[in-house]
């Protein structure tokens, strides 16, 4: 019998493609950043309501990471391009929100 060996980095890739899909897809997501959830905590999260442009790039966030961590896996010479393609999207993801917090930033103070 052929014994079948689990990969569990395969399986977290999947994961988080499929939350960043889901994201991209649907362009909407909401959650809650940080804080304590005993009632007695003066720790308030921040509440991240995102629409648009803003929810494809969390949503790409977790692609980019699921990229990342599906080339970790990888054995072979195939593993360089599809680290540079998860890091790539990270990274138009990441730079679109420093754009954005620069230009609330000019905003505010221009």
């Amino acid at each position: 019998m052929a014994r079948v060996e689990f990969n569990d980095r395969l399986v977290g890739s999947l994961v988080l493609f499929g939350i960043g899909a889901w994201i991209v897809a649907t362009q909407e997501t909401g959650f809650e950043l940080g804080g304590s959830r005993r009632p007695t905590s003066a720790h308030q999260g921040i509440w991240v309501d995102a629409t648009g442009l803003d929810a494809i790039a969390i949503g790409g966030v977790f692609i980019g990471l699921a990229g990342i961590n599906l080339a970790l896996g990888i054995r072979s010479q195939t593993r360089i391009k599809v680290f540079w393609c998860g890091a790539a999207v990270l990274l138009a993801a990441l730079l679109y929100g420093l754009a954005r917090t620069v230009g609330a930033i000019a905003e505010l103070f221009g």
